[in-house]
């Protein structure tokens, strides 16, 4: 980590404090992560990547072997589900090793660095809701349109090679690449953008029908070829009814029926190599509408994810805002300006680039704990009770699973 040039209003070393306790867990800091699997996976079938390193040399032995892999993403399912399974799981059988996610973590910056086994602040993509200087509004940039109508950002002359910067390294895979995921995903820009576009795609109903689709493909695939799972049960359930329901432990459940058929029904060639982009916590969320005092002291509506949410303050408004948010937010989120999340390396090793900074604002909220934000702008869907995006070890502690 940089040496601080902290201010005494700043909330720097006190996330740092929350580091040193374990209670956060800061990105990266020596730890394996998915940044370090995402490079050995792509190392694996043929293409380097800027981040390879010792660690994901380690990884890559896991599967050094096979001639296929089934990359099994499992939204949701960090340490937090595998903690809950029980000994005799195949999910604990096969863990290798815990990894860190990348922060914010949140989906649309996890999957964007295992497409590009590379960290947010070189890829662009930093959270859910994120403002493009583009169209000068906020986007679900996952979603690809605009969050206050829905317009697809193609339409407002957002190309996808904006939207997602830096290129995903599926085009580059030697070999054949497959994506099987749910129906309603396949076709849409996220998805094209994180297979490179030269995947052979297909989509399920079920968990189970997607399992049927990668044995059928295993069966026949090439040398060097690799199969992308990707399932969101866990997350969906998590979300809706939180992290102990009984709905979101057979969500659980049905990722271990999965990996048990994909082990017994894979040729011997074949490995499946299983992790997550977040795990998730439990919380309340706090609502700041339109009208809220803090945002007539911003450029534009605030922006980010349940446990980070990033402000465009106006220059004139810096001292005020701060003061005036941590006079109310204060007990459960640290407030940091840009350039400490850039010392702290928080979305990333090294400097942030320009594309990346652009979409931050000026100021970013972190949760303390469970404690979470929603920005509303008349939304009348109810707050998940399940959430992540922030620093907890239940939201930044995911699996590596072998088998």
């Amino acid at each position: 980590m940089r040496k601080l040039k902290i201010q005494t209003t700043s909330d720097a070393q006190a996330l740092v404090a929350a580091f040193e306790s374990g209670s956060l867990l800061r990105p990266g800091s020596g730890a394996s992560s998915v940044v370090d699997l995402s490079a050995a996976v792509f190392d694996w079938a043929g293409v380097k990547s800027r981040y390879l390193n010792e660690k994901s040399a380690r990884i890559e032995t896991q599967f050094a072997d096979a001639s296929h892999l089934v990359f099994f993403v499992a939204d949701g399912l960090g340490m937090c589900f595998i903690n809950r399974t029980t000994p005799s799981s195949i999910l604990r059988e096969r863990l290798v090793m815990e990894l860190r996610t990348v922060f914010p973590s949140t989906t649309p910056a996890v999957m964007t660095s295992l497409a590009t086994a590379a960290w947010p602040n070189s890829h662009g993509v930093v959270g859910w809701d994120m403002y493009l200087d583009e169209i000068d509004a906020v986007s679900e940039i996952i979603m690809f349109h605009r969050r206050d109508d829905g317009m697809p950002l193609d339409r407002l002359g957002v190309s996808e090679r904006q939207a997602y910067p830096l290129p995903s390294l599926g085009g580059a895979i030697e070999g054949e690449l497959y994506s099987v995921a749910p129906k309603h995903l396949v076709g849409t820009a996220f998805s094209n953008y994180w297979t490179g576009r030269n995947a052979h795609c297909v989509g399920y109903e079920s968990l189970s029908e997607g399992v049927d689709h990668v044995l059928s493909i295993a069966g026949s695939a090439g040398s060097r070829s690799v199969t992308c799972l990707y399932a969101d049960v866990v997350d969906a359930a998590a979300h809706r009814f939180g992290v102990d329901a009984p709905e979101t432990r057979e969500a659980l459940r049905s990722v271990e029926v999965a990996v048990e058929r994909l082990a017994a029904g894979l040729p011997t060639h074949a490995r499946v190599v299983l992790t997550a982009d977040h795990g998730l916590l439990d919380g309340p969320t706090h609502e700041i509408a339109p009208a809220d005092p803090i945002v007539r002291r911003l450029r534009h509506e605030p922006w980010g994810d349940a446990r980070q949410m990033h402000f465009a303050v106006l220059p004139e408004s810096a001292a005020s805002f701060e003061a005036e948010f941590r006079d109310r937010f204060g007990n459960i989120a640290f407030l940091l300006t840009v350039d400490e999340v850039e010392e702290l390396e928080l979305l990333g090793p090294g400097n942030i680039r320009p594309a990346s900074r652009k979409r931050l604002g000026t100021h970013l909220a972190i949760a303390r704990g469970a404690d979470a934000f929603e920005y509303a702008a008349g939304s009348e869907s109810p707050a998940p009770i399940g959430i992540h995006s922030g620093l907890t070890p239940d939201e930044m502690l995911v699996p590596l699973v072998v088998v």
